[in-house]
């Protein structure tokens, strides 16, 4: 009798075991963890549209360029980026909008028309970035969720999901959501994109510094590596969940052509 109420217990032991190892590894519930963490589905609802702004260092050509930026979203077909850079002393300002159907890059003056490839790869991202940000979209038939196992993110243990997708019939590449195990924040977001020269690219976005802006919570600081190089580094020092936008956000720039040496003597 003693053996069998032991072999029922161990059973019964290897069972909860068993379950909970499930549980921890379940995607459904890491992403709800998540929610949680940011304080729900109704406040996340909230960062749709969003307008961040703060620091960063470029490291596109190799060499950091030190900018402020200024960041307008709204997820998951609009973006404007705005940055000031200091290169070698001098300022720059460098302008980059997409919306729906179109996009613009302004830089020294000039307005340039994105690519049609340029902005399907902007959205692409976008979307990644809607379901990453929000959260709880994931929950949706288009995103397709499975366990990517536990890794170590800066240190810190992280359970891992990996996100298949088909958007309005369209498949994307899948990314793969790392959020720490412990608090459930979004710690690591990875990705293939296309690079400044065309080429496929594997991106790894680390946030960290989790805090409240006047009651909305994020990440106050990311990296961003391409291919395992830093690419970018941002710190967030202010970060709002408007419900809309100033008008005009998204429009075309306008930029006027320099002026001709016979135009300015006029």
């Amino acid at each position: 009798m003693r053996s069998l109420l032991f072999i029922t217990f161990v059973g019964s032991v290897l069972t909860t075991a068993a379950c909970v190892k499930a549980g921890a590894d379940d995607p459904k519930a890491i992403v709800q963890k998540a929610i949680d963490a940011m304080g729900g589905e109704q406040k996340l609802a909230a960062y749709k549209t969003t307008v961040s702004k703060g620091t960063c260092t470029f490291y596109g050509n190799g060499r950091g360029i030190n900018c402020t930026g200024e960041w307008f979203e709204q997820l998951p077909e609009k973006l404007k980026a705005s940055y000031v850079m200091d290169v070698g002393g001098r300022k720059m300002t460098r302008v980059e909008i997409i919306t729906k159907d179109a996009g613009w890059t302004v830089m020294g003056g000039r307005t340039r028309a994105a690519s049609a490839d340029h902005i399907a790869d902007v959205h692409e991202g976008l979307e990644a970035l809607y379901a990453s940000t929000l959260l709880f979209p994931l929950k949706e038939p288009a995103y397709q969720l499975s366990s990517a196992g536990e890794a170590k993110i800066e240190g810190r243990p992280a359970l891992g999901v990996k996100v298949s997708r088909n958007i309005k019939g369209q498949g994307r590449r899948d990314f793969t959501l790392y959020f720490d195990k412990e608090h459930g924040y979004l710690v690591d977001l990875q990705i293939r994109l296309k690079g400044m020269d065309g080429r496929e690219v594997e991106q790894d976005t680390i946030y960290s510094g989790y805090r409240d802006f006047d009651g909305v919570r994020s990440f106050s600081k990311s990296v961003t590596k391409r291919e395992g190089k830093i690419f970018l580094e941002t710190e967030i020092a202010e970060f709002k969940t408007p419900e809309q936008l100033p008008p005009h956000t998204f429009d075309k720039p306008e930029t006027s052509a320099p002026k001709t040496p016979a135009a300015a003597a006029k």
